[in-house]
């Protein structure tokens, strides 16, 4: 609303030289004195005298005057108005319904309510304390979430509430920092409170020295509204067919106070893969993929009375690959869990081995799909193998070049590498060698044997093996028969237990299976060589359970790699939030150069093109790019001159439904440093009269300088002309 200015004026004199009063008393005595000292030396009727005196008295008067330099002021006072700035909430926490009922008892949002108590808010905020209407302010209403713009002071035309986040912070600071001739005279801020960022102490201290007050009208019941939403869902990427694939599923809410169901959901077929009930803020799901190919899976939870529905549903993709897992398996010796392995391997149509015997005589025949007579000496003999085993094999065995191309195939290119640790060589003979940093322990020279006589060892999973989705619970159901194991201390920082052996002498467990992460691979060490007495009285089911899923999860990362000449486009994840950073990633062939278009198709975002920047080499290179997910729906990307394609999803997770108790503490700090108050809806009235007025008065004036004036020098020539006729009359001399 815009007020005019108040204004009045007036005509005054003024002067350039600031003469006091009594500076011209003596200036009129002095003209007088000289004046009349002269003319009376001089002969003549007294009256003539006077009378000619008196002009010359008056034009040297006029004269005196016009040096102080006259002038004629016009002034006008001007009141002007001040300002209230009123910001508007329109995140999407108004469209919670938990204010209040309607005529048919239905719970309003708190944008309804809103729109209906504060249509008179306007007058509220222009009423004085008397009571009246001030004509001396301004109001500048503001929409604010995720930024902020002008809107009209009318209800009906406020935009609908679609912002992420709420933004208290950044509406302030703009609204006071904007470049306004009127006085801000404070703020009235219709909130639920629920910001993302907390208040700066600053800018308080800021607002508190201004002594602007704000007022808050809060938004939102007190009563608890009930709530679970998905915050974060983690699954690979991609997977063979067949494997168990882990989905956990990260909630946030009222988990504790009922039981939620999460499902997990084919998108094609609408089929539930798996569900679980929870009172946790974690949920652990596992399924088989059925048909390879990409496949979209859906997390959905559901509990009692949820207020807010928008938060309980994640998608997430993944590329199911059906070919075998080219495993490379190296030992030592013959000893009984390298023969009972390789048979494994062999009958499994999902793998594709090649297996090499170290004390083999030289006319031995080698056995595997893929039988080999000696260790790949270069990088296109290595490549194929998405995992290599290596047994009790002695260092020495390994020349320098197999020592770089093994530390390259995983860390560069992805592979996967399982030792089979042994009680000769491994893992005491690898340190210090070119092979160190893929062991999963500080210091391999240190580790020793653990064995037992009478008591075996029992086998549990560690919380990283669930995580991983590693064995399923019934893989290691009464698992016992081991007698020795390695007793790995000092892991590496980045190394974690999968599996623990437990002994009733032992005060702690035992890591029997430790997981780390080396560059773009991944790296299991197994601390025994007795997985094979799983065997005993409960035939192959129970071995090949434990090492069918240790293969698949070892060679995951490789599935990301480009296969069989053909170059891929891949982003991770596939399925991210607002404000997520995925990673965009090109595998093809050396003589590439990645360049990659990103288009939105169901936003009016810009199109973009950006290049990758080199990931790791090899006869396929890598690329990467990192890419914020700024834009919610559905991304086109794709490589240029018609290469691979793939789309990234961005959903709307918005923050606005992680919290959605109205911040009344927020507020009150808020309004009490600043010396306004806070109100419910339904006291927003007494807004009225509660911000005092700043409006301010100024006087403009106008000089117009009369020194100048042609009457002011008529008069004068006048004066001389009348005293020179009397001097002439009289005889004056």
């Amino acid at each position: 609303m815009v007020v005019t200015l108040a204004q009045s004026a007036r005509w005054t004199i003024g002067w350039q030289a600031d003469i006091p009063a009594w500076g011209w008393v003596l200036v009129i005595l002095l003209i007088t004195a000289v004046v009349a000292w002269a003319y009376t030396r001089l002969n003549g009727p007294p009256r003539a005298r006077a009378a000619a005196a008196t002009c010359r008295v008056l034009a040297l008067l006029l004269i005196a005057l016009l040096l102080a330099g006259p002038e004629l002021i016009w002034s006008i006072d001007r009141t002007e108005p001040d300002r209230v700035e009123i910001l508007i909430d329109r995140s999407l926490s108004m469209t919670l319904s938990d204010t209040r009922r309607d005529l048919d008892g239905q719970n309003l949002t708190r944008d309804q309510a809103a729109r209906q108590a504060l249509a008179e808010l306007d007058q509220w905020v222009l009423t004085r304390p008397d009571g009246t209407e001030s004509r001396n302010r301004n109001t500048a209403w503001s929409a604010f979430s995720d930024s902020i713009h002008t809107i009209e002071p009318r209800p009906d035309t406020w935009p609908e509430p679609t912002g992420r986040s709420t933004r208290i912070v950044n509406a302030l600071r703009q609204t006071l920092n904007r470049n306004n001739q009127e006085t801000l005279a404070g703020w009235v801020i219709v909130t639920d409170g629920r910001s993302d960022k907390a208040l700066p102490p600053e800018l308080l201290e800021q607002l508190e020295q201004q002594a602007t007050p704000i007022h808050a009208v809060i938004l939102g019941g007190a009563s608890t509204i009930t709530d679970v939403a998905i915050v974060d869902v983690q699954a690979p990427d991609a997977v063979f067919l067949g494997d168990r694939v882990p989905v956990r599923v990260t909630l946030e809410g009222n988990t504790e106070s009922q039981p939620t169901q999460v499902r997990l959901i084919d998108k094609n077929t609408g089929n539930t893969l798996a569900q679980a009930t929870t009172s946790q803020t974690t949920a652990r799901l596992a399924a088989r993929p059925e048909e390879p190919g990409d496949q979209t899976w859906v997390v959905q939870i559901t509990t009692d009375n949820d207020q807010v529905p928008q938060n309980n549903r994640r998608e997430i993709t993944l590329r199911v690959v059906d070919r075998p897992v080219r495993v490379l398996l190296v030992d030592g010796y013959p000893r009984w869990e390298f023969r009972f392995l390789k048979n494994l391997l062999l009958r499994e149509q999902s793998v594709e081995l090649s297996s090499l015997l170290l004390s083999a005589d030289r006319g031995f025949a080698q056995e595997g799909d893929r039988p080999i007579q000696r260790l790949p000496e270069e990088q296109a003999e290595l490549e194929p193998y998405d995992l290599i085993i290596l047994g009790d094999i002695p260092p020495a065995f390994l020349s320098d070049r197999q020592n770089q191309l093994i530390l390259e195939h995983v860390g560069k290119r992805g592979a996967g590498l399982i030792w089979l640790g042994g009680p000769e060589h491994t893992p005491a003979s690898f340190a210090d060698t070119p092979l160190t940093p893929l062991l999963p322990t500080l210091d391999p020279a240190a580790i020793t044997q653990r064995s037992v006589a009478d008591t075996p060892f029992v086998i549990h999973t560690a919380p990283a093996a669930e995580t991983l989705g590693l064995l399923e619970p019934q893989a290691l159901e009464t698992r016992r028969g081991m007698v020795w194991i390695q007793a790995l201390t000092q892991l590496k920082p980045t190394a974690e237990p999968l599996l623990l052996a437990h002994h009733p002498d032992d005060a702690e467990p035992l890591p029997a299976v430790v997981w780390m992460r080396y560059g773009a691979g991944q790296v299991l060490y197994l601390a025994t060589d007795e997985w094979w007495r799983w065997r005993y009285a409960q035939g192959e089911t129970p071995y090949s359970r434990f090492w069918l899923p240790l293969v698949r999860l070892a060679v995951r990362d490789r599935l990301d790699r480009a296969r069989d000449n053909q170059p891929t486009l891949t982003v991770n994840p596939a399925v991210a939030r607002v404000g997520q950073t995925v990673i965009i990633r090109y595998d093809g062939p050396s003589d590439a150069t990645p360049r990659i278009t990103l288009e939105p198709r169901t936003s009016n975002a810009p199109r973009q093109t950006r290049d990758l920047l080199p990931d790791a080499d090899g006869p396929f290179l890598r690329w990467s790019l990192p890419f914020l997910a700024g834009t919610p729906g559905t991304w086109d990307i794709r490589t240029e001159n018609d290469g691979p394609a793939t789309q990234l999803t961005v959903l709307d997770d918005s923050p606005e439904f992680r919290h959605t108790q109205p911040d009344r503490q927020r507020l009150l700090t808020l309004t009490q440093r600043t010396g306004g108050q806070l109100y419910d809806l339904d006291d927003a009235s007494r807004i009225a009269g509660a911000i005092p007025s700043r409006a301010r008065t100024i006087v403009e004036e106008t000089r117009k300088p009369i020194w100048s004036s042609w009457p002011i020098f008529l008069a004068i020539l006048t004066l001389l002309t009348a005293e020179w006729i009397t001097r002439r009359w009289a005889g004056l001399s």
